[in-house]
């Protein structure tokens, strides 16, 4: 989720702007991202998101540029195994975007509720939940915590140290996480660990090692987003 917020971030920047919003919608087979990856085209050619590795990202900025000429929004497809080596296609809708899908999204994600976006096209109709950033609560002082911010913040998390706890006025919600440190900086270097380990809890992962797996990797999350889009 993090191309989201960064994407926000840009928003924030450009204010008054017209921009155009790549999303991918379809995949079959392998793909670098999964559905619901984003990235905002704006008209100076600046992108922000990631669709691939960064095989599609140019081409995809190029179709943007005739959605901004013409107005009419468009399903690009990519087969991955003809030209980039990857065993699968992704279908890519690329659309116009006014300020107010921007606003009611920050308003949504600032009120710490899932925001629930519908994009219908030719073809088909996605349906994501877009939920607020998980919000990291580091109870504690010290060098410790210089890790967990930076871990932090390049996965998107909203990292919050509290130092004193008669002060901790935050209600915590299903996106919160709280570190409690011991104060012994020794037993406290394994940030990477604990940030790991609450991406794997809120993820819904195993823990098992992917060497170990007999399914694909994301089998577990594409079967739980069909049970929601059947509940609709």
């Amino acid at each position: 989720m993090k191309d989201i917020y960064d994407i926000l971030r840009e928003y924030r920047n450009r204010r008054g702007e017209n921009f155009a919003l790549a999303t991918l919608v379809r995949t079959e087979g392998s793909s670098y991202r999964r559905p619901g990856a984003r990235m905002l085209i704006c008209e100076d050619g600046t992108t922000v998101g990631s669709l691939s590795a960064g095989c599609l990202e140019t081409e995809v900025a190029k179709c943007g540029r005739e959605v901004f000429r013409t107005g009419r929004s468009v399903v690009v497809s990519f087969d991955t195994r003809r030209r980039f080596g990857c065993a699968g296609k992704i279908d890519i809708f690329i659309e116009r975007v006014d300020q107010t899908f921007f606003a009611d999204l920050v308003e949504n994600l600032q009120a710490r509720r899932v925001h629930v976006t519908i994009m219908r096209f030719e073809g088909g109709e996605f349906v994501q939940e877009i939920p607020p950033p998980l919000r990291l609560l580091i109870f504690g002082d010290g060098p410790g915590n210089a890790p967990f911010r930076s871990l932090g913040y390049f996965v998107g998390w909203d990292v919050i140290e509290i130092i004193d706890p008669n002060s901790f006025s935050i209600e915590p919600d299903a996106w919160t996480a709280a570190v409690v440190k011991s104060h012994n900086y020794g037993r406290d270097l394994i940030a990477l660990a604990v940030v790991s380990e609450i991406q794997r809890v809120f993820g819904g992962g195993s823990g098992e090692s992917l060497r170990e797996r007999k399914l694909p990797i994301h089998a577990a999350l594409e079967r739980a987003d069909r049970s929601a889009l059947s509940k609709r």
